[in-house]
């Protein structure tokens, strides 16, 4: 389970910081838990960030998630 949870956050490494801290937050890999997308939002801008509509984070949450499963190779046709 520690070699998967070192592998996940080697993963997410290759992110961009905005996506990663996206991706981080809303699948609860940093706080522990889950934050929805209005949470994403706020936590964004109590952290200087700029204002964000939830659609936004959306957006950028699954552009994270597209790029980690190319990154890994995952659901690549042969």
């Amino acid at each position: 389970q520690d070699d998967l949870r070192a592998q996940a956050l080697a993963l997410l490494e290759t992110l961009p910081d905005h996506l990663r801290q996206v991706v981080q937050a809303q699948y609860g890999l940093d706080a522990g838990y889950p934050l929805t997308l209005e949470e994403v939002a706020q936590e964004r801008v109590a952290a200087g960030g700029t204002r964000v509509t939830k659609q936004a984070i959306s957006l950028m949450s699954h552009r994270g998630m597209r790029q980690l499963r190319q990154t890994a190779g995952v659901g690549e046709s042969a």
